[in-house]
């Protein structure tokens, strides 16, 4: 892992300021979307459009969420959503907020 890349683990690590506000911004779509469109010019939409995608995919598919951030992709699935759903993320402070969503 290069010192850029150990930096950024450190901080995402950390749960500092960086990926509260991702965390918050994500959660809300409205907010993620407008922010994204300023900062990097890009139309997220389809982010959020694809959630509801793993309701449509048929018994016992497996998907793997890496990173899964804050679990905010769970959105997309329901208690009757009968897939296998693997998430991994470097930041043990996203880890979490995907385990209590």
């Amino acid at each position: 892992m290069s010192l850029s890349e150990n930096s950024i683990a450190r901080n995402w690590n950390s749960g500092r300021m960086g990926a509260r506000v991702y965390d918050f911004t994500i959660r809300h779509g409205i907010i993620f979307r407008t922010l994204s469109r300023i900062v990097w010019r890009a139309d997220v939409r389809p982010l959020y459009t694809g959630f509801g995608a793993l309701r449509e995919l048929p018994e016992e598919t497996a998907v793997l969420d890496v990173p899964c951030g804050s679990g905010v992709a769970f959105r997309g699935m329901t208690p009757e959503t009968r897939i296998r759903y693997v998430a991994a993320d470097m930041s043990p402070f996203m880890l979490e907020r995907a385990r209590a969503e």
